[in-house]
């Protein structure tokens, strides 16, 4: 369903223009914290070693997270998010420079590439 669908859909549920306008915000700020994330990681600093330097920044981030995902979330073969939302949704801009920071873009590369 796309957005201007699910806005519609809560409109004729009842739900208040208040709420539809949080949640359009909720939805901008996500989208705009992702952006952000992807000029970072797109640098050649930041870029994963295994994503060429011409692909679309979206592909740069798309391959990023997922190998922090696979190589950062998981415990004992199970994502662990609970673990991770309580420890950085506190403060996330403090997360966000964790993510992005060279120590531990390296140890993803370090550990995609074998």
């Amino acid at each position: 369903m796309r957005f201007d669908q699910r806005m519609e859909w809560l409109q004729r549920r009842g739900a208040s223009a208040d709420l539809i306008c949080q949640r359009r915000q909720a939805e901008a700020d996500t989208l705009t914290g992702i952006r952000n994330i992807g000029a970072k990681i797109s640098t050649d600093k930041n870029r994963p070693s295994w994503v060429d330097k011409s692909a679309p920044l979206g592909a740069h981030l798309d391959q990023f997270l997922h190998a922090h995902y696979y190589q950062r979330t998981f415990d004992r073969g199970r994502a662990d998010y609970e673990t991770h939302f309580t420890r950085n949704r506190k403060d996330t801009d403090a997360a966000e420079h964790r993510l992005v920071a060279n120590s531990e873009v390296h140890a993803i590369r370090a550990n995609h590439a074998e």
